[in-house]
């Protein structure tokens, strides 16, 4: 899923920018890496643009995911 996301994202990102919004991460399942954003690109191609809200405490693991990700 997570190469199909980033192939996606370029073939997108040919034709216009893109911006992918994301709310609530902290809502995900825990399993199979939800909450530990293994699926988010490390990278993102050009002309995409990743906007991502979470609730900010530490047991919701997102944000300091995010942190150290950014």
């Amino acid at each position: 899923m997570k190469e199909y996301l980033n192939t996606c994202l370029e073939l997108a990102a040919e034709k216009h920018p893109v911006i992918l919004m994301l709310d609530s991460l902290d809502q995900l399942s825990g399993d199979d890496g939800g909450l530990q954003l293994e699926w988010l690109p490390k990278t993102l191609p050009g002309d995409v643009y990743l906007i991502l809200s979470t609730l900010p405490e530490e047991k919701y693991i997102c944000l300091p995911k995010l942190k150290v990700s950014i």
